[in-house]
């Protein structure tokens, strides 16, 4: 159900984890937040590549904020459709065919 809604969806506001590749790979444009040091670096990289907003840790983020980027993203739809088409670039979902033919490669 979750590929259903995100499919549905112009925008997600999410955590900087493993779903940030699938949010990609729909081109989905994102409101990121990390919610483990882990995530830090991902957030920061598809920020600067154009591929979301990355507000920052949980910890540090508020209400506020969340809300200002939405009214601010609400006015710039050229914004949302940058930030969809790099994120599409960045994950293409062909990952799995690429790792089968270098696999057969090495047989």
């Amino acid at each position: 159900k979750m590929a259903e809604l995100m499919l549905a969806a112009d925008l997600a506001i999410g955590a900087a984890g493993s779903t940030s590749w699938e949010r990609c790979c729909l081109a989905l444009p994102s409101i990121v937040i990390s919610v483990a040091d882990n995530q830090i670096p991902i957030a920061q990289a598809l920020d600067k590549m154009g591929a979301c907003i990355y507000l920052g840790t949980e910890s540090t983020v508020t209400a506020a904020l969340i809300s200002k980027t939405l009214h601010e993203l609400y006015n710039d739809q050229e914004h949302l459709f940058e930030m969809s088409k790099k994120a599409y670039t960045i994950v293409d979902g062909k990952g799995k065919n690429r790792v089968f033919e270098s696999m057969n490669a090495l047989l």
